[in-house]
């Protein structure tokens, strides 16, 4: 799963409400045993918003030789939600 918001819509609970949503429905509709967020360590609004949604960080990855052009450094959190 992936998600940006718009700044001007930011702190109003959108992305809460869609990313808990998409999940929900994601299991239902399919048989994933789990889904995965990568986000940037240096997001921590994002992480914080992970776990609310209910994903479980996992650990801190750093690839090796693999420049994310998105990302302010090359960690990240590994973050999974698993079905209820």
């Amino acid at each position: 799963m992936g998600y940006f918001m718009s700044e001007k819509h930011q702190r109003n609970g959108y992305t809460r409400e869609a990313i808990s949503a998409l999940a929900e429905w994601c299991f239902e509709v399919s048989d994933v045993k789990y889904l995965i967020l990568t986000i940037n360590c240096a997001n921590v609004p994002s992480s914080k918003l992970a776990e609310k949604c209910g994903f479980k960080l996992l650990e801190r990855r750093t690839p090796i030789g693999d420049n994310q052009f998105y990302m302010e450094n090359d960690s990240y959190f590994y973050y999974r939600s698993y079905r209820k």
